[in-house]
């Protein structure tokens, strides 16, 4: 059985996959999994301009509403979770053959649910770290 927080986490997972879906990223992989860490969405977005593809490692942060004004959620994205996420998505890189000339990034997605469970807000980040 789920615990509420990872019941909490499945929902902002899928409406951040929504989110990413309609911007036309092709959703990759799901919660991919070393042991020394986790990535919550891994995506493609295709440059119609520049038709080169960079790869999207998404960290989702999640909440259950009511939110303090003084702890909004992307304060959960520590440098610990950010340097476990650098060394998850180098992992998925090489595992998955991709060249070193690959283009990527990390974004986050911050998630905010009301009691029922529905979104309440979701904010956006993109490169959100910088690791190269």
């Amino acid at each position: 059985m789920k615990s509420e927080k990872r019941k909490t986490g499945d929902i902002a997972e899928d409406l951040v996959i929504k989110y990413a879906r309609g911007r036309g990223w092709k959703i990759l992989a799901r919660n991919f999994q070393k042991p020394w860490g986790e990535i919550d969405i891994i995506a493609a977005e295709v440059s119609r301009l520049r038709r080169k593809k960079t790869i999207l490692f998404i960290e989702v942060k999640a909440q259950t509403c009511p939110v303090s004004v003084d702890f909004r959620t992307e304060f959960h994205f520590t440098a610990d979770k950010q340097q476990k996420l650098i060394r998850t998505a180098h992992s998925y890189l090489l595992q998955n053959k991709y060249s070193e000339n690959t283009d990527y990034r990390f974004d986050l997605a911050a998630v905010e649910l009301n009691q029922l469970q529905k979104v309440g807000h979701l904010r956006y980040y993109r490169n959100a770290i910088d690791a190269r």
